[in-house]
C-alpha cells in the first residue's frame, strides 16, 4: 500500500467516524417526543436530558 492509499484510508475512516457521530446529534431530537412519552417526561426533564446529552457529548470531545 502506498503512502497515498494509506493517507485516503485515513481519510475515509475519519469520515465515516464523524459521520457517525453526527448521526447521533440528528436522531435525538427526531427521538426525544418518542423517549418523553415513553417515559411520562414533562417539558422540563425532557430539556434537561438535552442538556445532559449536550454536555456529555460536548466533555467527550475533548
Amino acid at each position: 500500500m502506498s503512502r497515498k492509499d494509506a493517507a485516503v484510508n485515513i481519510l475515509r475512516v475519519t469520515s465515516f467516524g464523524h459521520a457517525l457521530t453526527d448521526m447521533y446529534w440528528l436522531i435525538f431530537p427526531i427521538l426525544l417526543p418518542l423517549i418523553k412519552k415513553e417515559f411520562s417526561l414533562s417539558y422540563t426533564q425532557a430539556g434537561l436530558l438535552i442538556t445532559a446529552f449536550t454536555v456529555t457529548t460536548g466533555l467527550g470531545s475533548f
